[in-house]
């Protein structure tokens, strides 16, 4: 086959800023984010809520995969939107705490959300937090931690806003540190974390972008989440998009490796399996790429691993969208664990059964608000790994390698795990931007995939 090269303008660079929270050790205990505009789109301004906070969760741990190099919890600011929407499921303990600012209002539908959120779970500091007449006092019953603002209160009222704090057991940051000599007399009255200037400045970063979502592709897979559809059906949907499918991969290994889903005191969303156990995989998570016709099996088969699934098949081949009743649609049982690594997942809807439901949900709405690209940039690898997508599960199917549609879904789906990683997707773009850096990416299997018990070569 002839390779398919991938030019430095297919790439894109984002952006975001942290800062970390010191506590005394060298690890942090906590990194705050912050929203910082693409390279040469600098603005004064913020995009409107929620997109900055989408995007700046996007970029942080997807794009920039924070959470596997940078040590502790995330503190992300929420305003009032952001707050009551979706996003607000997606930043549970103990991977994150939720940031109060000022200028939240202190009214009973954003207590009632706080209230919600607490009973769960989740974890919420107290930002910019001023004397007693400061109305958000009324939340910090419900709060774990608040941030001492440093400079916005003079040193004679640290003390009071101390002994205040500890009436609510709250965990004080001494916020905006800049000089020595009040990090002294803070240590003297018992704070214990530290974030400003003098630890730390904000560090801006800029990483490399994953490649693209379909944006038709996320307003279905939203709809379906809003709609409490299954792990399975949502599965078949994403799975039509590699670009979605790595980003959801890098969730359900995000999450389950931090035990998040047994931090969650309520579990699922409307309609939605319990994620705990619930046994449902469904081979769509290895349909895309496999258009109907022509003996390539257009359909989802049943899951293996944590339990089996039933679909009719969707994916996009190399000729473009298909779907039919394909090789192996079926239904079944299953009887493995929801949490299980993504190493071990069988299929595509096995890996989701490790988010928990509301999550899931916040993180679809994430994505759509983040992943999407104008210029399409990365567009050319989504559409080379469905051709090899396509290829390879024909090719197993031609040489009746599978005994069952279980095995030939398993191991379609172990190629598009290692084809869908943020590492091959690095591995096969230019390390610059722009300029005439090439870097094929060939069709059929590829150099990913080798199985000596095909009769040819794979690329």
């Amino acid at each position: 086959m002839a390779p398919r090269f991938f030019q430095g303008t297919d790439l894109r660079w984002v952006r975001f800023a942290r800062q970390s929270i010191a506590q005394g050790m060298v690890e942090p205990m906590g990194q705050e984010l912050r929203f910082r505009w693409d390279r040469g789109r600098d603005r004064p301004d913020e995009p409107p809520s929620p997109y900055a906070v989408c995007m700046a969760l996007s970029h942080a741990l997807l794009d920039g995969g924070l959470k596997h190099h940078a040590a502790g919890c995330l503190f992300v600011t929420l305003d009032h939107a952001a707050l009551l929407s979706s996003v607000a499921d997606a930043l549970c303990a103990p991977l994150f705490v939720i940031q109060l600012p000022a200028t939240l209002p202190v009214e009973e539908a954003t207590t009632r959300r706080i209230a919600q959120l607490h009973a769960a779970g989740y974890r919420f500091a107290l930002i910019e937090l001023g004397g007693p007449e400061d109305p958000r006092w009324a939340w910090a019953p419900l709060a774990r931690y608040a941030k001492l603002p440093v400079m916005g209160l003079p040193s004679s009222a640290w003390a009071g806003w101390l002994r205040r704090a500890a009436c609510f057991d709250l965990e004080v940051i001494a916020d905006g540190l800049q000089a020595p000599a009040d990090y002294l007399r803070l240590r003297r009255l018992g704070v214990q974390f530290f974030q400003g200037p003098m630890i730390q400045a904000w560090q801006d970063e800029s990483v490399r972008a994953l490649p693209c979502c379909d944006l038709q592709v996320l307003h279905k897979l939203h709809r379906l989440v809003e709609q409490g559809a299954s792990r399975e059906t949502l599965a078949m949907v994403g799975a039509t998009d590699p670009a979605l499918v790595i980003r959801l991969l890098m969730l359900q290994r995000i999450y389950a490796g931090n035990d998040a889903a047994a931090t969650l005191i309520t579990g699922v969303g409307r309609g939605a399996p319990a994620f705990a156990g619930a046994g449902a995989g469904a081979g769509a998570g290895a349909g895309a790429g496999a258009g109907a016709g022509a003996g390539a099996g257009a359909g989802a088969g049943a899951g293996a691993g944590a339990g089996a699934g039933a679909g009719a098949g969707a994916g996009a081949g190399a000729g473009g969208a298909g779907s039919g009743s394909g090789f192996g649609a079926g239904t079944g049982t299953g009887t493995g664990g929801g949490g299980a690594a993504g190493a071990s997942c069988g299929t595509l809807a096995d890996a989701l059964v490790g988010l928990p439901y509301r999550v899931l949900a916040g993180w679809v709405r994430i994505l759509r608000h983040s992943s999407f690209d104008p210029q399409e940039s990365g567009r050319a690898w989504s559409a080379s790994v469905r051709e090899q997508m396509y290829n390879f599960r024909a090719r197993l199917i031609g040489a009746r390698l599978c005994r069952t549609p279980q095995e030939l879904e398993a191991r379609v789906f172990a190629l598009y795990r290692r084809l869908c990683s943020p590492e091959t997707w690095m591995a096969m773009t230019p390390d610059g931007e722009g300029g005439s850096q090439e870097h094929a990416a060939w069709d059929g299997g590829g150099p990913a995939v080798s199985d000596d018990r095909l009769t040819g070569p794979t690329s």
